[in-house]
């Protein structure tokens, strides 16, 4: 089963939540293990944002060269 990047920020977003409610908790091994869940769902989130800008970058940059190819096709 493949997963992709939406579902996986989804997913991400969840833990975070979870993690969030667990850091509220009496118990200090809770407090402490979803402090780590806590930083690591925001470097998660992180990492996602800049793949979204990656793609977004990518996208932008091929709709320019396939203009370029079309001017060119069209100019001949």
């Amino acid at each position: 089963m493949r997963i992709n990047l939406r579902t996986f920020e989804i997913f991400i977003t969840s833990l975070l939540l979870f993690s969030l409610f667990g850091i509220l908790s009496i118990l200090p091994e809770i407090r402490a293990i979803s402090c780590g869940l806590t930083l690591t769902s925001l470097f998660f989130l992180y990492e996602i944002e800049r793949e979204w800008q990656r793609r977004k970058k990518k996208a932008v940059f091929y709709k320019r060269i396939e203009r370029i190819i079309a001017r060119r096709l069209s100019g001949e």
